[in-house]
């Protein structure tokens, strides 16, 4: 091949290069999320533009998150779509074309070197800047979550080893199972089989109403608990969400269930002394005052009385569970897990109501839950103890 021909040649190459670099760039739509009265996003977001300018990008919006309320409700719906869990929400976010979505500052170079060599690439992604250890969490269309260190280009994300955590399915059992042993706690136990005997021995009907009315007084009590519960969750939900850094409320979280563990294992050998799990005297009689009333009305107060009280003491493995929910999953599904631990919560006290349809169960049960209370602490410690570690593992 003649000079002059090998140069046409290669400058036509160039040029055809350039040429679909510039088409492809002008047929990105970015969005860009911000806040106008944030002096640093204003300059990011001005670098930004000038930026996807000069390589032919040209639909380009601006959306204010402190003004438009729209904004704010296509951006949280974009990111329950695309499974962004609320750890990995930042205060600016770049969107491009709804399926790779950029949270936080992430250098305007890196979103640079993926629209114009990388983005024919993958399907959809999601990257988080954290600042303050200079690192990213990248999330990929399949929901996997690795952390990673990028200099350059998005592609150095894929030369790491994915993390152990994913938000796919396999999170349900844990949720399931920590709800159950949150569930089997010895305080709603005895609240229970002392409600149900409380019934019996106050009950003037005949045996086949006596047991209806049990049924549906025990039904109302779990009913309470649940949604007492469920509604504690919901609210420390909403709290962890707004601190920024929710991965340390579930290690704060796991290190409680581990103390508190610890503390039942103490109780096996040495019940009393020192600290122990237990509700005060002077809440179990609240808790009694209405219990005697033996109607539905007070099984709805008794059962809301003991949600409330044994919190402080079984909470620990709520915090943990809420607060990882927060760092790894969407408010969405955060939600549908939440359910679902409150379920397994109250499995155990419906297990016990479907036994207990009749006095002499109630009693041999209340008889074997006080021979048995020291077994059963070990047990729920060791078992804590071991949630705990796992929860910490994961959150690694």
């Amino acid at each position: 091949m003649r000079p002059r021909a090998f140069l046409i040649f290669a400058f036509s190459l160039l040029f055809s290069q350039a040429f679909l670099i510039v088409q492809a760039s002008a047929s990105v739509n970015i969005v860009v999320y911000g806040n106008k009265d944030c002096e640093r996003c204003l300059k990011y977001i001005a670098e930004l533009e000038d930026s996807l300018k000069d390589i032919g990008v040209t639909n380009i919006q601006i959306r204010d998150l402190g003004t438009d309320p729209k904004a704010i409700k296509d951006l949280h719906e974009l990111n329950e779509r695309l499974g962004v869990p609320l750890s990995m929400r930042g205060s600016v976010a770049v969107v491009v074309d709804d399926r790779f979505v950029f949270e936080g500052y992430v250098p305007v170079e890196v979103i640079i070197d993926f629209l114009a060599k990388h983005k024919g690439e993958y399907r959809s992604f999601v990257v988080y800047r954290d600042e303050r250890r200079n690192l990213y969490t990248f999330m990929d269309e399949r929901g996997e979550i690795r952390k990673c260190r990028i200099s350059r280009s998005i592609q150095e994300c894929f030369q790491k080893p994915r993390s152990p955590y994913s938000t796919s399915p396999p999170i349900l059992p844990l949720i399931f199972a920590s709800g159950l042993l949150d569930g089997v706690n010895p305080c709603a136990f005895a609240v229970l089989l002392f409600f149900l005997a409380s019934l019996f021995a106050a009950a003037e009907a005949s045996p086949r109403d006596v047991r209806k009315r049990v049924l549906k007084a025990g039904l109302a009590y779990i009913a309470s608990v649940y949604a007492a519960y469920f509604s504690i969750g919901l609210g420390m939900l909403k709290a962890i969400s707004l601190f920024p850094y929710p991965n340390l409320v579930a290690r704060f979280g796991a290190f409680l269930i581990i103390a508190l563990g610890a503390v039942n294992v103490k109780d096996y050998f040495f019940y009393g002394r020192w600290f122990s799990q237990k509700v005060p005297l002077g809440r179990w009689d609240t808790i009694a005052k209405w219990i005697y009333k033996a109607t539905i009305p007070s099984a709805c107060a008794a059962g809301l009385l003991v949600a409330l009280f044994e919190f402080p003491c079984t909470g620990g493995i709520y915090v943990a569970i809420l607060g990882m929910l927060a760092a790894k999953t969407t408010q969405t599904r955060a939600l549908m897990y939440l359910l679902v631990y409150n379920v397994a919560f109250v499995l155990p006290l419906i297990a016990i109501l479907a036994f207990a349809y009749n006095e002499r169960v109630v009693e041999r049960l209340r008889e074997w839950q006080r021979a048995r209370r020291r077994p059963l602490r070990l047990t729920l410690g060791l078992s804590m103890v071991a949630l705990g570690a796992l929860i910490l593992a994961i959150l690694k």
